[in-house]
């Protein structure tokens, strides 16, 4: 009896290993059959807003004077004002520079300037910081980055930390960023996840590309769906069974854009405030410094970036509204504010601060943070000016910008 024990144990050890080798081996012939094949990793990634920003950017073969960076708060400003400013829809996948302020410089200096955008919902400094290191270099640097910054893109604590983000795990993809791996997660769980992770995708080719085959897969099974929300919802309410098809649809994939997104001219008359407070009192309560320490790290990261490559850096500081504040713990505006100022001075950039109630009323805004067309157009005005006296206009002609 026991020796028939043991021959089963036996058998199953020796099972065990045959499938674990089979496994590996099996996965290093997937893995040798991607690499040989080479497919576009960028192109299977998820086509979110960071990903639409980066594709315009790689294939931007034009100098670009200014590079506008920011989360949403700028991607409204560029959005929603130039459509306002021109009076014609604009679809936001495609719509990278600001001509408002282009005609505002350009009228200022004398001569054309070309601006260029890389605004992303959500974008944080750590995501700035990377997607400078990563992307802003060679033909595609600017003579000059205009951050648009606010508390959140340094304090928020609906994101776990750093490396979360769309834009940072597309970076990833794009580039080493071992050298700040750490830096990028504020956990000890975190940080052994990354090394466990890497040494999984150095020891398993294939778990490498287990992003991209995710992404492949979820497409394929959202084309099926489809194809069959198309072809079996019928009936008489075509219009209801068209929207119950479509929603059946977006509940696959709903973070990929690539339909048309188009962002219309304001409508002061249709247009009705959103309240945000919730979201940002979660954001801001309670203060975590070891996630704002990382937030700053990386903010200085991305100066350091740019002092490096004698690309210079102006901050705007963006405008609140009053009842954002209301949310915020006593003393971290202002904590934030000195931060921001004391970074931009070691790195000599500059901090054009537009948070002002004196400028700005609470009709400008569609909730607490986002401005309307309308205080998009506002605040382009306001700040250009000062941009201009800021900017240092010899700058661009070293880094390839179109001013001479």
């Amino acid at each position: 009896m026991n020796s028939d024990n043991t021959l089963i144990k036996q058998r199953a050890v020796s099972t065990a290993v045959l499938a674990a080798l089979s496994f590996v081996g099996v996965n290093y012939a997937l893995g040798a059959s991607l690499r040989l094949v080479n497919p576009d990793r960028f192109q299977m990634q998820t086509h979110n807003w960071a990903w639409w920003a980066t594709k315009a950017l790689l294939e931007h073969n034009q100098p670009v004077d200014v590079l506008l960076m920011g989360s949403s708060l700028v991607q409204r400003v560029v959005d929603d004002g130039d459509a306002t400013y021109l009076n014609r829809p604009l679809d936001a996948r495609f719509h990278r520079n600001s001509c408002m302020l282009e005609e505002k410089l350009s009228a200022l200096w004398h001569r054309p300037v070309r601006t260029w955008s890389y605004a992303v919902g959500g974008l944080h400094a750590s995501d700035a910081a990377i997607v400078t290191k990563t992307l802003i270099r060679g033909e595609h640097q600017p003579g000059a980055i205009v951050y648009g910054i606010a508390p959140r893109d340094l304090m928020n604590n609906l994101l776990a930390a750093p490396c979360a983000t769309e834009t940072f795990k597309l970076m990833s993809h794009l580039a080493d960023q071992s050298d700040v791996a750490y830096q990028a997660r504020t956990t000890n769980g975190e940080k052994l996840d990354y090394v466990v992770s890497t040494t999984f995708e150095k020891t398993l080719p294939l778990y490498a590309y287990r992003s991209e085959l995710a992404q492949v897969f979820r497409r394929r099974v959202k084309q099926e769906v489809s194809e069959l929300a198309d072809s079996h919802l019928g009936g008489s309410n075509a219009a209801q069974q068209l929207d119950l098809a479509e929603r059946i649809k977006l509940q696959m994939m709903p973070e990929e854009c690539d339909n048309e997104l188009l962002t219309l001219p304001y409508n002061r008359s249709a247009s009705a405030s959103e309240d945000s407070k919730n979201s940002y009192l979660c954001c801001y309560r309670p203060f975590r410094p070891k996630f704002y320490n990382a937030q700053k790290y990386f903010l200085e990261a991305m100066l350091k970036t740019c002092s490096d490559r004698g690309i210079q850096v102006v901050f705007v500081n963006m405008p609140l509204r009053k009842d954002n504040f209301d949310v915020m713990e006593p003393g971290f505006y202002e904590r934030y504010l000195r931060d921001l100022r004391g970074l931009a001075s070691r790195y000599q950039a500059s901090v054009v601060d537009m948070n002002r109630q004196d400028l700005f009323s609470d009709r400008d805004f569609s909730d607490q943070v986002h401005l309307t067309g309308d205080g998009a157009i506002k605040l382009v005005t306001l700040s250009s000016p000062a941009l201009g006296q800021v900017l240092h206009k010899p700058s661009f002609a070293m880094n390839g910008g179109t001013a001479k």
